[in-house]
């Protein structure tokens, strides 16, 4: 549900409720079939900002009524200045605004991307890690196994079938690299001496 802005099919002249918070008029934005009104000339709010009548009536036309709220300081009902005090009253206003900003922010995020659609489908299944190769064992896509330190994906059922001597029923995933080369020898320890003493 929006919470910052109303739609209404016109019926006449309304009134049209106005179901979200809107406390200064000159923050309301007003349409039909998508032209913009001017308030007074061609739309009227009651003192609350509760309800919004058409000056001149209309049947069948989509009415939006949408709350814009400026954060800009020469548009707010309060400034803040340098060294003056700061009042609970003021503060709250100000919140006020940043809540309706943010609110108004994701409805339009909400009009811009959309409804979410129906789920998709369920994916194919990932690949089963099967472990080493062994050859009384039954496999079929999408096995995996290591053989001869090589990863092999199954294409079908196999049995006794060594991945790589059949490449009809296997795929190979990652191949086993090259040995390294031998390190160097260590360094012979150097221990304590003791001595033991075998009596006398």
């Amino acid at each position: 549900m929006a919470l910052s802005f109303v739609e209404y099919t016109t019926s006449g002249a309304g009134p049209y409720p106005i179901t979200f918070h809107a406390p200064r008029a000159a923050d309301l934005v007003v349409t039909l079939d998508g032209d913009p009104l001017l308030i007074t000339t061609d739309w009227t709010v009651d003192s609350g900002n509760l309800n919004l009548t058409l000056v001149v009536p209309d049947v069948g036309g989509a009415l939006k009524i949408a709350r814009v709220t400026s954060l800009f300081d020469a548009d707010l009902p309060v400034s803040f200045t340098d060294g003056a005090a700061i009042t609970k009253p003021n503060l709250d206003d100000a919140v006020h605004d940043l809540n309706h900003k943010i609110q108004e922010l994701d409805d339009a995020l909400d009009e811009v991307t959309g409804d979410q659609g129906p789920p998709g489908d369920d994916g194919s299944p990932g690949l089963v890690w099967r472990g080493p190769w062994d050859s009384l064992t039954s496999y079929d896509a999408p096995d995996v196994v290591e053989y001869l330190g090589s990863s092999w994906v199954a294409l079908g059922p196999s049995l006794n079938s060594p991945p790589d001597a059949n490449p009809s029923d296997w795929d190979l995933v990652a191949q086993k690299g090259d040995d390294g080369a031998d390190g160097q020898d260590g360094q012979d320890g150097v221990g304590d001496e003791q001595m033991v003493f075998m009596g006398l």
